[in-house]
């Protein structure tokens, strides 16, 4: 996996895998390795600390030990008290019991199964992208996530169009997605151009007969791609904004700009 963070910040960090707490919701700020992540606040700790003691004194009802029962949906409903327990108020609507008798958690989970669901980036890759480097992405998620994932050898073709739409619209409840460009300082590496994510989003949209598809288009610094400085920028970002205003199917949203 990559990270933009230097050498000294590198130090400061370690990986939220192994290092944070087994929670079902995070209890501090988890960085992808685009920023440095701040230090667990104070209240933060309450949090967790509160997550652990309702585990603990719900687990034992359970015949669970504490690791056991917070990947319940008892342990997720401990972890909505918690936060309710710590900031105050009823901000996430759950009762007491739900954190102790399975078959309220599982209500729950059956009651919410038909809601919209937002998956705000998603990616694949052009059908003549040829960069194997992107499989680490598959390895790292394997060693550390899915241990499923290392049963077989990842290939490009995981990464393209068919089994995109197989993941995110078959295999999952995403009611709705945001396909995301990733912008490179070599143009080789871009998973997608912009008019072939504008393309993607007009054909999921017509197939399903309603909005099923947005898109997160990428702007990429002219400077690094043809030479151009801020004049080419400006020039590209307005091409692609007229273009998105002209289509006629789903919407586009942010800009998203590559490193400088």
């Amino acid at each position: 996996m990559g990270s933009w963070l230097s050498d000294r910040e590198q130090r400061l960090v370690a990986g939220a895998e192994t290092a944070s707490a087994a929670t079902p919701i995070p209890t501090q700020i988890v960085s992808n390795g685009e920023y440095l992540p701040p230090p667990q606040s104070e209240t933060q700790k309450r949090v967790e600390r509160r997550i652990f003691e309702l585990a603990d004194e719900n687990s034992k009802r359970l015949g669970l030990n504490r690791r056991q029962f917070l990947q319940t949906g008892c342990g997720m409903a401990a972890a909505f008290l918690a936060m309710n327990d710590i900031y105050g108020g009823d901000v996430f609507q759950v009762a007491t019991a739900e954190a102790r008798e399975p078959e309220l958690a599982r209500a729950r989970a059956q009651g919410l199964s038909g809601q919209f669901i937002f998956d705000v980036q998603t990616h694949f890759v052009r059908d003549d992208f040829t960069n194997e480097g992107v499989l680490r992405l598959a390895k790292f998620a394997g060693e550390h996530w899915n241990p499923k994932l290392k049963e077989s050898t990842p290939t490009l073709a995981q990464y393209k169009f068919q089994n995109y739409v197989k993941e995110v619209y078959y295999d999952s409840d995403t009611s709705m997605a945001l396909l995301s460009g990733a912008p490179f300082d070599n143009p080789n590496w871009w998973f997608l151009s912009n008019e072939q994510i504008v393309r993607t989003r007009e054909l999921l949209n017509d197939f399903a007969g309603s909005p099923a598809a947005g898109t997160h288009h990428h702007h990429a610094q002219a400077a690094r791609v043809d030479g151009r400085g801020r004049q080419g920028d400006r020039e590209l970002q307005a091409r692609l904004m007229e273009g998105l205003h002209h289509r006629r199917s789903g919407f586009g949203l942010e800009i998203s700009v590559a490193p400088r």
